[in-house]
């Protein structure tokens, strides 16, 4: 699969991640030196201030309250909505490009071992299986409302 221009526009850099999973992990707000603390001197300053004006004006951040850093005004951020879509798009395109021999399984694999080291494993677990059970429950509406052919139908007759 070739990556397009839009790809490419839409996808985020290594440090642009690093930043998003400091405030995705953050319970509060952050602002420029509560990222560059959190993220335990992966991250400098003029690093941070960068990336969150590009966040900030692709909407990826938002400014959550001005606040004191000392004696100093400053700006907190937090994510937006979009911030959060855009990281699912983005892991969801890197996913279709690895082909074939890497499934949704192996992904959930790796996700769910990311999610016990955060300590996160069963409320994970629990948001699958609630998808699964959601998703079963779409397909068993659309198949009797007739909106849904299953694709081994659609490939026999593809085939015949």
């Amino acid at each position: 699969m070739a990556i397009t221009a839009t790809d490419l526009h839409a996808m985020l850099t290594p440090r642009e991640l690093d930043v998003l999973a400091v405030l995705c992990n953050s319970p509060v707000p952050l602002t420029a030196s509560g990222i560059v603390d959190a993220s335990d001197g992966l991250l400098k300053t003029n690093t941070v201030q960068a990336i969150l004006r590009t966040l900030l004006k692709d909407g990826l951040v938002e400014v959550a309250d001005i606040v004191y850093s000392g004696t100093v005004l400053c700006r907190s951020y937090q994510l937006t909505e979009k911030a959060s879509e855009r990281i699912t798009q983005q892991l969801a395109y890197q996913f279709s490009r690895l082909g074939p021999d890497f499934t949704l399984v192996d992904a959930a694999k790796i996700m769910l071992e990311a999610a016990e080291k955060a300590g996160r494993k069963e409320i994970v677990l629990a948001e699958m299986k609630q998808f699964v059970k959601d998703e079963m429950e779409r397909r068993r509406i659309a198949r009797e409302n007739g909106e849904w052919e299953d694709e081994d139908e659609s490939e026999d007759e593809n085939n015949a």
